[in-house]
């Protein structure tokens, strides 16, 4: 049995669905992680993939309209009043754009029983971990999204040489795909759906490099998208993922090269320097606050998933320590400084082409929320990305505020 420390989840068994999945996340790119020890799921996600373009959604016609609204109003007569804002005063078109899934990477392993086994989320750390048995070996795999490399990183392991062996494929939701797998690498290239009338336009790229370890290791390219790997002591996968986002006015970058650059940055870095980098850059920031409600009872001990269950029923202080510092970690990792965009509703995870409410913002009131912990949780590094579109809305909105209220812009 693992343990639990202050700052880890853990469970005794995969993840079966997506809301039991461990998130990693470096701001930019997110990963939820279902830890199958035959079969690897990672869902990932790319901040600036969502299903629009941009796009003007003032109502022309708003400006002449807004009189006529306010006197029903003022008059009491509300369903005209409301039957006439949706006739002519609402956002051409109604509806918004989605914050979408890139898609999952799999790591088949193969069938067969496994003893021992583990997984957890050490948030003192932004790193996750998979153990297991399988036939007299132990297997480990470590995960972590990289915010000074800008990669995710996983990291597979055995505790007897050779014993390493799986196949990795991308597959996606997203439609008009394309897999393609050449030498050591993985890619897969996509066009979003785009709005309704308009064409598809933003396009993201996610590449995956294999580096395997062992004399006798082999990374075999397959025909249909995937890579094989046999024989190895350990192997390291750097995933990249870019889209062609630049501002909310253009969208005309080369997300290939992109991953390239990324990709190719990492590929002499050992995993203990990128993991040190990594550990030296998150650290200071989550630890900068600590929370201590009373000792750590022989209920820590227990999988997360059973201390929430019977929460009412324990006494587990710990627990609550855990979720406050768990938030802490959420909000660090879906949303620092120098992304581009902010914590959504989902913060930087969702695995759905048209999830609850778009995944959007929803600043009347769900933004907000998300980062209500900044201040007092010391993150306010984590405000940045928030006040970079509270400045791009004000510029929008000059336009709103002239074209649809008659007001000075």
């Amino acid at each position: 049995m693992l343990l639990s420390s202050p700052f880890r989840l853990w469970y005794d068994a995969p993840a079966t669905k997506w809301t039991q999945a461990l998130p990693i996340g470096n701001g930019r790119l997110g990963a939820m992680i279902f830890g199958g020890p035959a079969r690897e799921r990672l869902q990932i996600n790319e901040e600036s993939l969502w299903s629009g373009r941009p796009h003007d959604y003032t109502c022309p016609d708003g400006a002449e309209i807004l009189p006529e609204i306010r006197r029903l109003v003022f008059a009491g007569e509300w369903e005209q009043a409301q039957k006439l804002v949706n006739e002519k005063f609402m956002g051409l078109p109604v509806w918004q754009s989605a914050y979408q899934t890139v898609g999952d990477l799999y790591l088949d392993f193969g069938d067969g029983g496994f003893e021992g086994y583990s997984r957890s989320l050490d948030i003192d750390a932004a790193t996750a971990t998979t153990e297991y048995v399988r036939n007299g070996v132990r297997y480990k795999r470590t995960y972590f999204a990289s915010y000074p490399d800008d990669v995710i990183v996983v990291r597979i392991t055995a505790d007897k040489p050779g014993a390493v062996a799986f196949t990795a494929q991308f597959e996606t939701p997203q439609p008009r795909t394309s897999t393609v797998a050449r030498d050591e690498t993985l890619a897969l290239y996509s066009l979003p759906t785009g709005e309704e009338g308009a064409p598809d336009r933003i396009h993201f790229h996610a590449g995956m490099r294999c580096l395997p370890e062992g004399k006798n290791a082999t990374v075999v390219a397959g025909e249909n998208g995937s890579l094989a790997v046999a024989n190895a002591d350990a192997v390291t996968l750097h995933i990249g993922i870019a889209t062609a986002y630049k501002s909310y006015k253009e969208i005309n970058e080369d997300a290939l090269a992109r991953v390239r650059k990324r990709l190719d940055g990492v590929r002499k870095k050992s995993y203990t320097q990128m993991h040190t980098a990594h550990l030296a850059d998150y650290q200071p920031l989550f630890r900068r606050v600590s929370l201590g409600l009373g000792d750590q009872g022989a209920v820590s001990n227990r999988p997360t998933n059973e201390r929430v269950a019977d929460f009412d029923q324990t006494n587990d202080p710990a627990l609550v320590t855990l979720h406050f510092q768990y938030g802490r970690y959420l909000l660090l990792t879906s949303s620092r400084s120098g992304n581009t965009q902010p914590a959504n509703l989902q913060g930087i995870w969702n695995d759905q082409m048209n999830p609850p409410w778009g995944s959007k913002f929803t600043v009347n009131i769900n933004t907000e929320m998300n980062y209500w912990p900044a201040g007092p949780a010391n993150l306010l590094e984590c405000y940045d990305p928030l006040l970079r579109l509270v400045h791009d809305i004000a510029e929008t909105g000059k336009t709103t505020a002239k074209v649809q209220y008659g007001a000075r812009g």
